[in-house]
């Protein structure tokens, strides 16, 4: 939890909706962090991560569903064809996708095949 509240940022829960199924509302997110230890959110690092990921990042292929929350924060590579790195997300997905679900999931194993230098067999 500590790096989620110093590096990545945390989110919190709309709880109101069901306020009459808990014994209490009144939650921060900092009730799961533990006590110890620094509580100040630095978001340059997940900036620079991410900066990093979309200018100089190689061979890596990005995997998100379109409904995933996760998403709204999904990383595209500046030049796809330079840095061999490519964003796919998956219409009607969530957080629980697999390469398997994915349309393009040929794409995805033959650029991992060239990436490992393997041949894969045909695909049925």
């Amino acid at each position: 939890f500590i790096q989620c509240f110093n590096e990545l940022g945390y989110y919190g829960y709309q709880t109101a909706a069901l306020s009459d199924l808990l014994d209490s509302t009144d939650h921060s997110p900092l009730d799961f962090a533990p006590s110890a230890g620094r509580r100040d959110f630095e978001s340059h690092k997940m900036q620079e991560i991410a900066h990093w990921l979309t200018h100089e990042g190689r061979s890596i292929i990005y995997l998100y569903g379109e409904l995933d929350p996760y998403t709204a924060a999904a990383i595209f590579p500046e030049d796809e064809q330079s840095m061999g790195a490519f964003t796919l997300i998956q219409p009607d997905a969530s957080h629980s996708l697999s390469v398997q679900d994915f349309d393009e999931k040929e794409r995805i194993f033959r650029t991992m095949a060239s990436w490992l230098d393997i041949t894969l067999p045909p695909s049925n």
